[in-house]
This record gives C-alpha cells, sequence and structure tokens, in this order.
C-alpha cells in the first residue's frame, strides 16, 4: 500500500477532448475554460484565519504513484511551490477522472483509496497547515494537459476532534505536468 507518507515530497495550459458522463450515456463537452500555461484557479474561504490567494498557478503532478492537484498562490507550475505562503493539495490514488469525488479524512488514510484527500501547506515551514475533515471534489473534464473542476472542503481548525472547521472552496483547470 502506497502511504500518506511518500506525499509528504509532493511539494505540493489545458486541451479538450471529450469524457464520459459517469451519470449517463450522454459525454460531456470538456473544452477547458481559462486555461493559460500557469493554470488557473479561485479560492473563497479561510484556513484558521489565514488567506489562501489569490490562486497564482494550477497544477497537476504525479508523485509516489499518486496524482495531487496544487493551487498555489505565487505563480510557476511543475515545480516546488515558492517559500511563502499556503498552497492547496488535493491528492488522489489514481488519475483523477470525471466524478464527483467525497473528500476522506487524512487520519489512517493510504492508497488504494477512492476517496481523495486534501491538505493546506505552510510553505514557509513545509508542514500542514491544516487537512481536510469532509467535502467535496468534482471532476468536471480531464485530457492529457488539463484537469478542471470544482471543490468545497471543510478543513480542521486546529483543535482536537474538531468535526467541523473553515469551508474552503473554488475552482480550476490544472495543468497536466510531463
Amino acid at each position: 500500500m502506497r502511504s500518506l507518507a511518500m506525499m509528504s515530497l509532493v511539494l505540493g495550459a489545458c486541451g479538450s477532448g471529450v469524457s464520459q458522463n459517469p451519470g449517463g450515456d450522454a459525454p460531456i463537452d470538456t473544452a477547458p475554460v481559462g486555461c493559460t500555461p500557469e493554470g488557473t484557479g479561485t479560492v473563497t474561504g479561510t484556513s484558521m484565519g489565514a488567506s489562501i490567494g489569490p490562486i497564482a498557478s494550477a497544477y497537476q503532478m504525479a508523485a509516489g504513484g499518486m496524482y495531487v492537484i496544487v493551487l498555489d498562490d505565487r505563480p510557476g507550475v511543475c515545480g516546488p511551490p515558492a517559500a511563502s505562503g499556503l498552497h492547496i493539495n488535493l491528492i488522489f490514488c489514481a488519475q483523477p477522472s470525471v466524478q464527483r469525488y467525497p473528500v476522506a479524512s487524512e487520519g489512517g488514510w493510504s492508497c488504494p483509496n477512492d476517496a481523495p484527500i486534501a491538505v493546506i501547506k505552510d510553505d514557509i515551514t513545509a508542514r500542514d497547515h491544516a487537512e481536510g475533515l469532509f467535502g467535496t471534489i468534482d471532476i468536471t473534464s480531464t485530457d492529457d494537459s488539463c484537469v478542471t473542476g470544482m471543490y468545497e472542503i471543510d478543513f480542521d481548525t486546529g483543535g482536537a476532534g474538531s468535526a467541523s472547521g473553515d469551508r474552503v472552496s473554488g475552482e480550476f483547470n490544472a495543468v497536466v505536468c510531463d
């Protein structure tokens, strides 16, 4: 089993294509909107009072057999985030496909797993700032160069046993890194 520990090294633009609608027979037109070489994204909400964004780059990296969509407040794709601010990692065990994913809590999570996890990373300390508790990630289109979607995730607030947290939501058009 691949574990989250492999992802600790993940430092945490688009084309077009057609994907099958998982809930029906008709294909979904997946021509991405707003794709640029840096990728695009939005974020609404704060985490423990800290601002995340605005999103300046969005990209998907493969590492340790997992896939991570990185939403960063600094420009630059397919490399380590700048040592400043916060970024969001959406971590999947397999290449994301067009569907709604329920977000799993990080505790005890490992691959294989159908549910992704979400982590807000502190770029200065390289530590987790906040872990996703629950929510959804909707992948709306995907091809060889871009993954698009939206997310709505409640992150922990730093308290032990917290059942709810700070809600963070937004959209992304993430460049797929080679």
